[in-house]
């Protein structure tokens, strides 16, 4: 017999599963089987339990969240996780005020959730204070999640395509039950999933940041594909594992749900989320007007978008320096803070200004092409802000902000000091490059110095400025795309002709509809002989 939904009280769990203790000046919501002096000793001051601690994040988008581990020999063998939650400024501070804190409200969700069968990391204390009408500071502290890593990690990690196959079926699992328990996940990201790995063949995956699960009630078909449309914008499949992942789902669904029609409305809606404005917004600084993605708040970057010029002084952090562009690494200072790219257009060619005079600079428009390949699953570097300088509307300057990939190389670079060929790498190039053409967008400079590898051969897109995007990408766009990528190869073809072929097959595989090889291969020579 089915379980009833879970209503917004019962999403609370049973109250009986935990205590409040006053421990020094704090009132702590404990889990009753890890009530102990152990714990009260160490609960009396939690910044200090902080203090001396491994550091695994900390992120500023849109609160700062401190995270680190800690292993308490007198209370608990294993490890524990311990996550501070602080509003960034006064009217987050309100919006807390207003609701339970999200230290509270994960940790009363877990037992929700572990009642239902959902795996979630076991939570064993929970506070926060208040200062008259908002909350300053929240403490959540779970165990370890044992033999297990982020859904990140692990799509990137070295797997068979069969194990891929079993926890994509388990994702969805998961999900289904969510929705038969009439929940929503409203962050579903790649770090939000954990996958536990015990034994490959029982992978499972384990829900973490429980305060973005939400009541919703009966979930239709409708609804479910409102939830799930985040989850596959976020999470990248091909098309053969959202297959998969839509029969699993509705397979495990309770009520009768049918993947075509749910991929369908899928489809539809992802056609329809491209004609949406991009999330951004105006921030001045100094006598810079920024156009910042929303929530990339981090000091860093904001200390990059006041003084951008002061990060272009030293010469031995550039990746390149021309009349045309300085492009410069942004290293972290202190733990915690994120490694950038500042990007600087000098224009050094009058054409570029004329064009730009008249439209978005070409910072701009790269900012807002990477927001949409980021919001359709396609790798490249998290764009989080550009500028222009304009003297009567007049360009002089332009800057752009990203993320710094990890020990990355441009595909160029690695291909010269890499003389044998790399099946697995021509695989990802062609899901990334085929993935991108599903999705109705053309790069139209796609060359080896415009693609990132990283440092397991992850690939990224890179010089987005001159990107379009359609509707329904025509075969001829595509092949205009590929033959820029083969044109720009061809002084390695003798050590990838046979990859070049494999590249193909698979592009071709993974396209929708299905496409020729043989065909493809033609209009591509025939594009490239003219």
């Amino acid at each position: 017999m089915k379980q009833p939904l879970l209503s917004k009280k019962t999403l609370l769990g049973n109250p009986s599963e935990w205590i409040s203790v006053s421990a020094g000046k704090w009132t702590w919501q404990i889990n009753c089987h890890f009530n102990s002096p152990g714990l009260l000793r160490h609960l009396e001051n939690p910044e200090e339990l902080m203090n001396s601690a491994e550091l695994l994040r900390k992120d500023a988008r849109p609160r700062n969240t401190l995270i680190v581990r800690r292993t308490l020999p007198d209370f608990h063998s294993s490890p524990l996780i311990i996550k501070r939650y602080r509003p960034v400024n006064f009217l987050d501070s309100l919006k807390e005020g207003a609701r339970s804190s999200r230290a509270v409200s994960a940790f009363e969700k877990a037992f929700a959730l572990l009642n239902r069968n959902i795996f979630t990391a076991t939570p064993i204390a929970a506070s926060h204070t208040r200062r008259r009408l908002g909350r300053f500071e929240s403490y959540l502290i779970t165990e370890q999640i044992p033999n297990a890593r982020p859904l990140r990690e692990f799509r990137r990690g070295n797997f068979s395509a069969r194990e891929n196959q079993i926890v994509i079926r388990r994702l969805a699992e998961t999900i289904a039950q969510l929705h038969n328990d009439g929940l929503s996940h409203t962050d579903p990201t790649l770090s939000n999933f954990f996958v536990q790995d015990a034994a490959r063949a029982k992978f499972r995956i384990v829900l973490i940041d429980l305060d973005g699960l939400r009541s919703c009630g009966k979930v239709s078909l409708q609804k479910a594909a409102d939830d799930l449309f985040p989850l596959f914008r976020r999470i990248p499949m091909s098309p053969r594992e959202k297959n998969w992942f839509a029969a699993q789902y509705c397979r495990t669904r309770t009520d009768s749900v049918s993947s075509r029609e749910l991929l369908s409305v899928l489809a539809a809606k992802a056609a329809a989320d491209l004609k949406k404005p991009r999330t951004t917004e105006i921030v001045r600084s100094e006598k810079i007007h920024w156009r910042m993605r929303r929530g990339a708040l981090h000091p860093k970057i904001l200390a990059v978008m006041k003084e951008p010029e002061s990060f272009l002084k030293s010469r031995e952090l550039y990746f390149k320096n021309s009349r045309v562009v300085t492009v410069t690494r942004v290293p972290a200072s202190v733990p915690g803070e994120p490694n950038l790219v500042l990007r600087r257009l000098k224009y050094g060619k009058l054409g570029h200004q004329i064009k730009d005079a008249f439209r978005a600079s070409r910072a701009r428009r790269a900012l807002q092409h990477g927001l949409m390949l980021e919001k359709n699953g396609i790798s490249t570097p998290r764009a989080f802000a550009a500028a222009d300088v304009r003297q009567i509307r007049w360009p002089t300057a332009a800057y752009l902000i990203t993320e710094q990939i990890p020990n990355a190389q441009t595909l160029a670079r690695f291909l010269t000091q890499h003389p044998t060929s790399n099946r697995a790498l021509a695989q990802r190039l062609a899901d990334l490059l085929a993935r991108m053409h599903n999705k109705g967008f053309s790069h139209r400079d796609l060359k080896s110095s415009n693609i990132l590898l990283d440092g397991d051969l992850n690939p990224f897109l890179i010089d987005l400025d001159g990107l379009r995007v359609w509707k329904t990408l025509t075969i001829q766009r595509a092949v205009a795309d590929l033959a820029r990528f083969a044109q720009g190869i061809s002084r390695h073809e003798k050590k990838l002709r046979l990859v070049q072929w494999r590249f193909l097959k698979r592009y071709c595989q993974q396209r929708e509809p299905t496409l020729c090889v043989r065909e493809l291969a033609t209009q591509i020579a025939a594009k490239l002989s003219g």
